[in-house]
């Protein structure tokens, strides 16, 4: 499983957040999110979304480091995100552009 945080954390609603992403698939990126005590609907995907994606707070993104995500560059992130989108549009699982 490839599960990946970012550093770039932002202010919102007086909390810091950032973003977790897998570079395998959702199915692992949801079943990690609920390790950390994630609820499905809170999932960023598209269309509202740029990538699919959760947004952590600093306790949770510590957690999920714990845990084995990976700690990486927001553009390193970036990256993962569109080679998991790669691997699932040639799995099937998502339509060809």
């Amino acid at each position: 499983m490839a599960i990946y945080v970012d550093p770039s954390f932002y202010v919102w609603r007086g909390k810091r957040w950032c973003h977790m992403v897998s570079d395998v698939g959702a199915d692992e990126l949801h079943t990690f999110a609920r390790r950390l005590g994630l609820k499905r609907e809170w999932s960023q995907e598209r269309p509202k979304a740029s990538a699919h994606h959760y947004d952590l707070t600093e306790p949770r993104r510590a957690e999920a480091v714990r845990l084995g995500a990976a700690e990486v560059t927001q553009r390193e992130l970036v990256a993962k995100n569109y080679d998991g989108l790669t691997r699932r549009r040639e799995r099937g699982e998502l339509p060809q552009r």
